[in-house]
This record gives C-alpha cells, structure tokens and sequence, in this order.
C-alpha cells in the first residue's frame, strides 16, 4: 500500500485564519480521502511611531535621568580621588599632634616616598619603601596600589618647631602633579596647632 499528498488547496475564512485542504491518495485503493486542516495565525500590529509630544516627553525623562546621574557619578569620581591623600595627611598630622603634645619633637624629615610619583595607574611599593624611622612613628605605609607620594620636612628654632606634610600624585599621567599638603607647629609649653589642607590642581 502507498500514500502520496496532492498539494493542499488553501481556503481563508478570516483575517488570522487558514484552512487548508490535503487529498490522500491510497495507491490499492480509488478511494480518495480529503483532510482539512485548519491552522490559525496570529496577527502582529505593526508599531506606531511617536507623536511629537510623546518624542519630546521621552526626551525630557532621560534629559532628567542624565542631569541627576551624571553629576553624581563625577562628585564620586572626584571623591575617591581626594581619599587618599586627605585620609594620609590627616594620620600624619594626627601622629604629629600627638607627638607635640607628648612634650616630644616632630619626627626628622622623610623624603619623597616612593620617590617617583606614580603616574597614570595606582603602584605597588617593593618591600622596605615604608621603613624611615619617620614614616614609622607617623605610622603611614600602604601595603596595597596606591597612587600618591608623601613627603615629611620639619624643622626646630629655639622653642618653636614646624612641619609641613605633602602628597603628590599624577592620577592621568600627564607630568603635571596635583598636590595636597598640610602643616603644624608646636611652641613649647602650649598646645601644639594644625592648619588647614591646602589642596593644589586637585582635579586632574
């Protein structure tokens, strides 16, 4: 026994709606059978385009998401460049304070350390950078990246001793340096005093 299919005759009844009819054909047999199968299609609208006034309330919105956003986004870029050599100033002028007011001197000079500002990406100091009796009993090290350079320079005249403290860093690699510093003095016999930060091409 064998079976072929004529092609189907489509017969449409309604939008989204098809029915097809299929002869079957039995080779041992003039019988011939007739299926209709009917299959149904669902329609898509096709999208409408904006009007202007709902084209410009789309524009409005995310004028406004853009407005509130983007500002954030760069005071919290600009903040976590400022931690940093704020958060290292302020820990040296801490320990200074203490020290001072301890009836002890400020601590000898500490020079550039590293010596070379890291430029453009946070660095690694090699072992022993942080080792200066100085930065010892500042209490300063950093044993992650970082991205700044300090400096210690103090000096003694009688009965009034000073420092000032500085930090260096190149955050785009361009040469030019943003400095952060900040300073104290201690007369014997009062407390000693810490002024405030000065900040210099903080933003690069």
């Amino acid at each position: 026994m064998g079976i072929f299919v004529s092609p189907p005759r489509s017969r449409h009844h309604r939008p989204g709606h098809t029915c097809s009819s299929i002869r079957v054909h039995r080779t041992d047999s003039s019988d011939v059978s007739e299926w209709q199968i009917c299959a149904t299609f669902d329609t898509v609208e096709p999208m409408r385009s904006l009007t202007p006034v709902e084209a410009a309330l789309v524009v409005a919105v995310c004028g406004s998401v853009l407005a509130v956003g983007i500002p954030a986004f760069v005071r919290d870029l600009h903040a976590s460049r400022l931690v940093e050599p704020i958060d290292g100033l302020n820990r040296i002028a801490a320990a200074a304070a203490r020290a001072a007011s301890a009836g002890e001197r400020y601590p000898d000079s500490a020079p550039l350390t590293p010596r070379n500002v890291p430029a453009g990406a946070p660095m690694l100091d090699p072992p022993g950078v942080w080792e200066h009796p100085t930065w010892v009993s500042l209490g300063l090290a950093f044993e992650r990246p970082h991205s700044y350079s300090f400096e210690f320079e103090s000096e003694r005249r009688g009965r009034r001793s000073k420092y000032v403290a500085t930090a260096q860093g190149d955050l785009d690699g361009d040469g030019q340096l943003s400095e952060f510093s900040i300073r104290g003095e201690a007369v014997d016999g009062r407390e000693p005093r810490t002024f405030p930060m000065e900040m210099r091409r903080e933003v690069e």
